[in-house]
């Protein structure tokens, strides 16, 4: 088990987000997308990771490496949507990276088990979650025409 989960950990990917952000409503669904898939095809070792987290505390610690990385993504971009002036400087980041990636984690791991818990249908989940994000960190929608004509 040591090792399936070293080796999972060691293989887990976490796309990145632009440093320029010019179309937030278009690359975080996107990004959305990967996260929630990579999730759901890895659930069966997640699901096991915890079920041995009293007894191999490492274990569950490098199953949540690719979580935990992409929290750190998401934070990465919100500052830089804050610093192109794309979202408001008082956005809840924190707790919208929380909310975030407790949606897409629990969506991947029981949206079997708990039908009707999740947007409907599943392929639009990774947009709707995304949409509230963005508004949740202070992005008005359409914020990258609202940019682009501020420059122009």
């Amino acid at each position: 088990f040591k090792e399936l989960a070293r080796g999972q950990a060691d293989a887990a990917v976490v796309p990145e987000l632009s440093a320029a952000p010019d179309h937030p409503d278009r690359d975080l669904p996107r990004w959305c997308r990967s996260v929630l898939d990579y999730l759901t095809q890895h659930r069966s070792f997640l699901r096991k990771s915890m079920s041995e987290m009293e007894e191999r505390p490492l274990a569950a610690e490098a199953a949540c490496k690719g979580p935990h990385g992409a929290g750190d993504v998401l934070a990465r971009y919100v500052k830089a949507l804050k610093a192109h002036g794309l979202a408001q400087p008082q956005g809840e980041t924190d707790t919208a990276i929380s909310m975030l990636m407790s949606s897409l984690f629990g969506d991947a791991m029981c949206r079997e088990m708990m039908p009707g818990a999740f947007p409907e249908p599943a392929k639009d989940a990774p947009a709707r979650y995304a949409r509230c994000f963005l508004r949740a960190v202070g992005v008005p929608r359409r914020a990258a025409r609202t940019s682009r004509t501020a420059a122009a």
